[in-house]
């Protein structure tokens, strides 16, 4: 199953979240955001993926902000 396909079948709200220090997963975003009906797109400075070993309290946080 394709990328796209599989975003077209997710009609819940998305987050994506970027790290701007990293140049393979920061670029992609945006375009990633955009094949969900529904996304929303968070940053936290600096940081590299796995964000959540790296920055645990900042991920949670933008978590908790997205969520209802």
């Amino acid at each position: 199953m394709t990328r796209q396909r599989v975003a077209g079948l997710v009609q819940c709200p998305v987050l994506c979240i970027g790290v701007s220090a990293d140049p393979f997963a920061f670029p992609d975003r945006e375009p990633l955001a955009a094949r969900f009906p529904v996304a929303a797109i968070a940053v936290i400075e600096g940081g590299m993926v796995p964000l959540m070993e790296q920055r645990p309290a900042e991920v949670a946080e933008v978590i908790s902000e997205f969520l209802p």
